[in-house]
């Protein structure tokens, strides 16, 4: 950003999330997988407990994790 932006105003601004908003988004996004136009499941690399979560975090840390873990308890 240059100073000239700066000078109008301009700011850089962090955002978590962006503009969620969880009690309209979640309900539409379910609805839409649902449907099968939303493919999460392409996503997941695996499933595992919560007794398996030390081995998933050994593997999380050594690398050996391809995508995404769910934990289903």
């Amino acid at each position: 950003m240059s100073g000239l932006d700066l000078m109008m105003g301009k700011k850089v601004q962090q955002s978590m999330m962006g503009s969620n908003r969880f009690v309209a988004d979640i309900p539409r996004l379910v609805d839409h997988y649902l449907a099968g136009r939303l493919d999460l499941d392409h996503m997941v690399g695996a499933t595992a407990t919560l007794e398996d979560l030390p081995r998933v975090l050994d593997d999380l840390e050594a690398g050996r994790v391809l995508g995404r873990t769910v934990i289903t308890y």
